[in-house]
């Protein structure tokens, strides 16, 4: 049953989910992906997790990858990303 979860929520989802896959620099995941597995956890399905990712791309926190499809953990980030983890309970 999907839940109402705040933006923030759903960007530490989004970090730790990469983070978990090891998706750091040139190892890249297909935004579609994202949407579709954390959409089905939240209200609203897949908009709101589309729009923090584009969110997260424009801080800097992700990369994007061909085109804009793929995203990946921005490295040079690493501390930042990490303390935004803890914050969330991750």
């Amino acid at each position: 049953m999907p839940v109402k979860m705040s933006r923030g929520e759903i960007e530490a989802e989004v970090i730790y989910k990469l983070k978990r896959r090891r998706c750091w620099g040139e190892k890249y995941l297909p935004i579609d992906s994202l949407v579709s597995w954390i959409g089905n956890q939240v209200l609203r399905d897949g908009d709101e997790v589309r729009e923090a990712v584009d969110d997260m791309i424009k801080k800097g926190l992700l990369l994007p990858r061909k085109k804009g499809k793929t995203v990946s953990l921005n490295p040079t980030r690493i501390t930042e990303i990490e303390s935004f983890l803890r914050k969330h309970g991750y």
